[in-house]
């Protein structure tokens, strides 16, 4: 399934046209906050200022708020504009209502949000992924979206707790564009305006004959690319779940590409398609090249060389 931020992202952009003003209320009626419960009974709150519109949710097992925000470029008494577009709104009843959803008045502040950084952390994380060759765009067909997610992923998963196989708490960097169901046209996407974050698993479930898992977005990622190298780097503060990896835990990595055409192409490391060997150092790994899989026709862009993970304290 979509990592849980990209699902908020996409659902919250009809809650954006509700923010401007400033708290207090001061310019705009609905300044201030507001809640509503998601679809698995989660207290959603969404807080207002003239500069920015803030999404929070309390994560239980986490003990800490998940929060994402989005600028406000503009507003009228019955519109608002941000970075996707401009919409209007209305308050009925002391009830604010967008669209056909309904979001009730809340006392929730920004002062009793629990953060889940780690100010105390020191260090980084650095991973680069090298390819055979890399290009500096791909084509996007937005009509396959009713048949495939992604049209370009990189994911390095991450064993924190060394038991090679998914667990709670386990994490995933990520590098990938989802194809809008939106859409039906092809567009042109520069490989570094592509996404990049970290996701945590949770909700891990090994009683089947298959492991089921969940993941949600935790934090965004720095990302460059040079030549044919795709770096993702973040502070180990952002997030106290960072503080778990380190150079020795075991990593699996993925590549994947979906052409214009339908066609795809994949590479692995290991090409076993589990994890790295326990207490494998992994700041300088080499993968074999000419081992993509998949039938297609256009040139070969996921073929790994090299991979590194470091980490600083």
């Amino acid at each position: 399934m979509k990592p849980l931020l990209r699902i908020l992202s996409v659902f919250f952009t009809s809650l954006f046209l509700a923010a401007c003003g400033s708290e207090d209320g001061n310019n705009f009626p609905i300044a201030g906050s507001w809640e509503f419960e998601d679809d698995e009974g989660n207290t959603v709150y969404v807080i207002f200022s003239k500069e920015e519109s803030q999404f929070v949710y309390y994560q239980d097992d986490l003990e800490c708020h998940k929060t994402t925000s989005m600028a406000i470029l503009g507003y009228t008494s019955n519109s608002i504009t941000n970075e996707n577009g401009t919409y209007s709104y209305s308050v009925s009843e002391g009830t604010l209502i967008i669209e056909d959803s309904s979001y009730n008045p809340s006392s929730f502040t920004r002062d009793q949000i629990i953060s889940c950084a780690n100010p105390d952390a020191t260090g980084s994380i650095r991973i680069e992924i090298a390819f055979d060759s890399l290009p500096d765009t791909i084509n996007i067909n937005h009509s396959l979206s009713s048949d495939y997610w992604s049209a370009f992923t990189l994911n390095v998963d991450i064993d924190t707790d060394e038991n090679r196989d998914y667990s709670n708490g386990d994490l995933i960097f990520l590098f990938n564009h989802t194809f809008d169901e939106d859409r039906t046209d092809t567009e042109q996407v520069g490989l570094d305006q592509i996404n990049a974050y970290v996701a945590r698993i949770h909700d891990v479930d090994n009683t089947g004959p298959t492991t089921s898992r969940r993941t949600s977005d935790i934090v965004e990622l720095n990302l460059s690319i040079t030549e044919n190298t795709i770096v993702l780097s973040v502070d180990k503060n952002q997030h106290k779940l960072l503080e778990a990896v380190s150079t020795t835990s075991p990593i699996n990595v993925r590549v994947s590409s979906r052409d214009a055409n339908g066609d795809s192409q994949s590479d692995s490391y290991p090409n076993s398609g589990t994890y790295t060997s326990e207490s494998e150092n992994t700041s300088d790994l080499t993968d074999e090249l000419n081992d993509v899989t998949g039938e297609y026709s256009t040139d070969t862009i996921v073929d790994v060389s090299t991979i590194s993970v470091t980490v600083t304290e």
